[in-house]
């Protein structure tokens, strides 16, 4: 493969800009969600995407993607 031409590194940069994000894990969910039921846990969700989304700026998307604890997306 040979380097990267101007337009290239153009088309590159502009798909970098749009991948980038931000993970957040929320630590001790299934804790919460166990100790105190699934509508605390959904509370906390909840109210961090609106934080999230208040954050966010128009161009932005706010989303949640989950994993089950055996590794399943």
């Amino acid at each position: 493969m040979g380097p990267i031409d101007g337009q290239g590194r153009k088309s590159l940069q502009t798909l970098w800009q749009v991948l980038r994000r931000i993970v957040i894990n929320l630590d001790e969910l299934k804790q919460i969600n166990d100790r105190e039921g699934h509508l605390a846990g959904d509370s906390l969700i909840r109210r961090t995407a609106e934080a999230l989304t208040e954050a966010a700026r128009n161009e932005d998307t706010v989303c949640r993607l989950t994993m089950h604890s055996d590794g399943r997306g």
